[in-house]
């Protein structure tokens, strides 16, 4: 119920991997979930497809073999950014001061840094936006939450202020809220997801050169 978002961003994954004019037979789903990728590659892009959860011991580079791609997909800056600033100016507001209430997210320059420094080459950076609506803040970090992506700073609050929750529910309608399109008397909250996808190759020599970036946004 709660992998829409998931499900939406597997789907735009596999569509960067149709881009890519070659069969690979075997591929590494690291950090699988439920499954959602394996639902929209076909076996004209994939010969096996493993599947394990997140694990920092297989995100060595030599787990590939030699001209082997590493696609992936995470949150870019910005994202939630109406969340943030709705809980940022509610805080500033009733308590005088800001906390971490969503996690950090990578910018594409990083992402490019830490690739190249993995040792990757012809690397690739695009990203993409998906817009949620929903009723009210407390609808949003409801889903948030059920879905397992509340804020993972080590650091964070245990809890919201109750006035800092409404404040912000307050401040997030005032900023952002736009008209429901089925219902133009009734008003939503939209909630911006960035996506940064990334390509990164093992070294081979039979690539055309070393090191090349490529960043859309």
């Amino acid at each position: 119920m709660y992998d829409y978002i998931r499900e939406e961003v597997a789907d735009r994954l596999a569509d960067r991997l149709n881009d890519i004019s070659r069969k690979f037979d075997v591929a590494l789903d690291i950090g699988c979930g439920r499954g959602h990728l394996s639902q929209f590659v076909t076996s004209d892009n994939i010969g096996v497809l493993y599947q394990l959860d997140s694990s920092s011991e297989v995100l060595i580079l030599t787990c590939l073999r030699n001209d082997g791609c590493l696609l992936g997909v995470m949150p870019a800056m910005d994202t939630l950014y109406e969340l943030r600033v709705s809980l940022q100016l509610a805080e500033l507001e009733r308590l005088g001061g800001i906390s971490s209430h969503i996690s950090p997210f990578v910018d594409s320059v990083d992402m490019a840094n830490l690739l190249q420094c993995a040792g990757f080459n012809l690397i690739t950076l695009d990203i993409d936006e998906i817009v949620i609506h929903y009723p009210d803040i407390f609808a949003l970090m409801n889903d948030l939450r059920f879905m397992g992506e509340s804020n993972a700073t080590v650091h964070r609050p245990l809890r919201l202020n109750r006035d800092v929750l409404f404040a912000a529910s307050a401040i997030y309608n005032e900023k952002f809220s736009v008209p429901r399109e089925d219902e133009e008397n009734e008003r939503c909250i939209p909630a911006t997801y960035r996506l940064l996808y990334f390509i990164g190759w093992k070294p081979d020599p039979s690539q055309v050169s070393d090191h090349c970036s490529l960043c859309v946004d």
